[in-house]
């Protein structure tokens, strides 16, 4: 990992990115225990305002049977180190349901957290000790897999107890199937330009659900706006965005003062760089002399195609803001721990 954050700060300490610049803050010590092994797949972060905890929603389950799935809660012992001090139970799939269950996203407005699942299906890697035609066999419809429990948005609160206090469960599952735009893509395995939910943000006036896939022609990426109360005739008046970012799908939001952060990466295995843009909110598809939104390219967190079983950025939160100059923390998964990094970005040009 310090090799990886050393290549990191090498290539990103003098990074420009429109009239921002940016540079590694350093590193956030997640101190899991004996669990660090189950505990590396970090897909979402939330941070209280004064930092004395943080929250990690994790894509693998925890646990021996690989059907539970917790939020992680980690108190701030000093600076840039916390501690694991409970699992909260979020969700636990029944005997009879897929355990695959996906979790990519948390988000915090207020008391209430969300989290979302991927709602996607995949399909069975290639694997060396197998055949060609085994192989080739992969490739096919007949191992795209589907999971009944990847379905899932939840809005819930953090009480006292060993359990997250859960308030409204829902699927975008019907809306998306529904949708003109995004129903062509259900069928299609994830980081195959299949459906892939990776983002959740939610801001005082709305939630918002970013795709990682797919990616459109002329990189649209859609992003669902919808109410934080999550009754199924608000899921279904869901209202779908457009954002551009420059062939990249979405692996988080965080809100903003004025919209969105996104944190952007490649949707498949394109060699591409992880980046964080500001987003308005407002849809960038245009016409009819109606004003697209903007998107500014703030920071590239680098890529490094030889190293591709390292870490990758999944999780963006938005530490604090002084001005123009910007802390984010960005979690990690990929890793043998949980692993996480201060960014520091800054406007260059005043």
């Amino acid at each position: 990992m310090r090799l990886y954050l050393a290549c990191l700060l090498l290539l990103t300490q003098t990074a420009t990115a429109s009239d921002w610049q940016c540079a590694s803050g350093g590193t956030v010590e997640l101190d899991a225990g004996k669990d660090d092994d189950d505990r590396a797949e970090a897909s979402g972060v939330v941070v209280d305002p004064d930092e004395e905890r943080l929250y990690i929603v994790s894509n693998e389950a925890l646990k021996h049977d690989g059907r539970w799935y917790a939020i992680q809660e980690f108190r701030r012992e000093r600076e840039n180190r916390y501690r694991i001090t409970r699992d909260l139970e979020l969700f636990e799939a029944g005997k009879e349901n897929c355990p695959q269950s996906d979790f990519e996203a948390l988000t915090r407005n207020g008391d209430d957290f969300f989290a979302v699942t991927s709602h996607s299906v995949d399909r069975a890697k290639q694997r060396k000790n197998e055949s060609p035609k085994e192989n080739e066999h992969r490739l096919t419809r007949a191992n795209i897999r589907t999971c009944d429990t990847r379905s899932q948005l939840i809005k819930f609160t953090i009480g006292s107890g060993d359990r997250v206090e859960i308030k409204q469960r829902t699927s975008l599952r019907d809306f998306i199937d529904a949708n003109a735009v995004l129903s062509p893509f259900v069928g299609l395995p994830n980081k195959e330009n299949g459906v892939d939910i990776e983002g959740l943000a939610a801001t005082d006036d709305a939630l918002f659900v970013g795709f990682r896939g797919p990616v459109l022609r002329e990189n649209f990426v859609p992003v669902l706006r919808l109410s934080k109360d999550l009754d199924r005739e608000n899921v279904m008046n869901a209202k779908v965005l457009f954002v551009t970012l420059d062939g990249r799908g979405i692996r988080d939001l965080a809100p903003a003062d004025n919209g969105l952060y996104v944190l952007a990466g490649p949707n498949g295995d394109e060699e591409q760089s992880f980046r964080i843009y500001a987003w308005n909110t407002r849809t960038q598809v245009a016409g009819n002399g109606e004003e697209a939104g903007s998107a500014e390219r703030l920071c590239d967190l680098g890529y490094h195609p030889k190293n591709k079983l390292l870490s990758k950025p999944e999780g963006l939160t938005l530490l604090s803001r002084n001005g123009d100059e910007l802390r984010f923390l960005v979690v990690f998964d990929g890793k043998k721990r949980p692993t996480a990094e201060i960014w520091d970005v800054r406007r260059t040009d005043k």
